[in-house]
């Protein structure tokens, strides 16, 4: 395992940071903090430093980031097949942070998390490699360390050693809190892991595809340069310096709690990752947002909108009201192909992997929408049932609030940032925000 961390030699505070940065940089990044329009320029960045397209995935995993200078950060799991570019958009994004708010490990044993220097851990932004596909009881302990991280933000291990007094206890306590993002080809996710996280996706759609390749070939034009890319990641350095760790309070928080889903279970930790979310909104905003008699930022309506907006989806994915894009577009072109086929004979006339057609037709089994006509024996593959009538069926209500039932305004009102008239309506992943 190889931690890329700041060299004690060279650390210093974020205040000594920030004072080696050019005064030209620093001044523009304050105007930028004072803009309506900061998100907008977020995603704009990160687009130009190398992330094509993945605008909604983009902006999350950065303001998951950016929540660890809450006391309650976020913590993302980004799942998608093999090259779909999900590692990649968290690297990008990850490069935007400065180095003293960045723990990266490509990998993290059981134990790694215990021993590291104390305070290491402290309102870091962990950014993990992959998540192993086989999910067994050894990666269970693997992650059981990140799981305590993220709900307690502490972890407290008490080990024996043996000195020239012979065996003794020392308890070894790490404190943090930590921001957490991940990403995985594992279509399941340990119930424990997923309910703590936000599982996002990547976008597997043709259009994206169509996205990073042009990306590609203008960097191999000489349109898309290092050094300026280079430049970008040094203004988002310089502006996450010139954010301070506030307590922010939501004034609309009881409202929202009383009108939040009571069911399935996981609503009770999904509760706090939309207020998190909230939260983190307004800490970027810092420079934009009022303040109560204690210093505490009070979070605005459009904190709640913006929030709402970037985790619509992923909420009504994981409380079992919306199936993923990716199963949608699975069972589009699978309803051309009725009757009853094996997964390599689907995987073949649909030009896709065998082992995401059994991934995807797994979920429509526990759905309910297929059938297996003959079990799996031996060499003998499992047959599957395609009806003629197969669709797919979402709960159309959102299940977050409404704005203005939680907040008492409605859209119109609001100082948004600049947004197409048709967003309601557009694909969120071509939303500019």
């Amino acid at each position: 395992m190889s931690f890329l961390l700041e060299e004690k030699a060279t650390r210093k505070t974020r205040e000594e940071l920030l004072a080696e940065m050019p005064e030209d940089l620093r001044a523009k990044m304050e105007l930028t903090l004072r803009s309506p329009d900061l998100l907008r320029w977020v995603v704009d960045g990160i687009e130009e430093a190398g992330v094509a397209g993945e605008r909604f995935l983009a902006l999350t995993i950065y303001l998951a980031g950016t929540s660890r200078l809450l006391s309650d950060p976020l913590a993302a799991i980004v799942q998608g097949p093999s090259a779909s570019g999900k590692s990649y958009s968290i690297e990008q994004v990850a490069k935007m942070f400065p180095p003293e708010a960045i723990l990266s490990a490509t990998d993290i044993t059981p134990n790694a998390l215990y021993y590291l220097e104390p305070g290491e851990l402290e309102h870091k932004f962990v950014v993990a490699g992959e998540r192993p596909r086989r999910q067994n009881d050894e990666t269970a302990q693997t992650t059981k360390a990140l799981r305590e991280m993220i709900s307690s933000g502490e972890l407290v291990k008490v080990v024996t050693i043996s000195d020239g007094e012979g065996p003794r206890s020392v308890m070894v306590r790490q404190k943090g809190p930590i921001a957490y993002v991940e990403s995985t080809t594992a279509p399941e996710l340990f119930e424990e892991d997923a309910n703590r996280c936000l599982v996002l996706h990547s976008d597997e759609r043709p259009e994206q595809t169509r996205k990073i390749l042009l990306a590609d070939a203008k960097q191999l034009k000489g349109e898309s340069t290092g050094e300026r890319r280079g430049q970008v990641r040094k203004e988002f350095q310089c502006l996450h310096r010139l954010l301070v760790p506030l307590e922010v309070v939501i004034p609309f928080a009881e409202r929202l709690a009383e009108l939040f889903p009571d069911e399935p279970l996981e609503v009770r930790r999904s509760f706090g990752h939309l207020t998190s979310m909230v939260q983190t909104i307004s800490l970027l905003h810092q420079y934009q947002r009022e303040r109560d008699e204690t210093g505490r930022i009070v979070a605005q309506a459009e904190d709640y909108f913006l929030a709402r907006l970037l985790l619509d989806e992923v909420f009504g994915q994981s409380l079992g009201r919306k199936a993923s894009e990716a199963l949608k577009r699975f069972v589009a072109r699978l309803r051309k192909l009725t009757g009853e086929h094996t997964a390599k004979e689907l995987a073949q006339a649909m030009n896709m992997s065998e082992r995401t057609v059994r991934e995807h037709l797994a979920e429509l089994l526990e759905r309910g929408l297929v059938t297996q006509s003959t079990p799996a024996r031996g060499p003998i593959p499992a047959g599957w049932m395609i009806p003629t009538n197969l669709e797919i069926h979402d709960v159309q209500d959102s299940p977050l609030p409404r704005l203005f039932d939680v907040c008492g305004v409605s859209e119109d009102e609001l100082q948004l940032p600049e947004m197409p008239a048709d967003w309601a309506s557009a694909d969120l992943s071509e939303v500019p925000f």
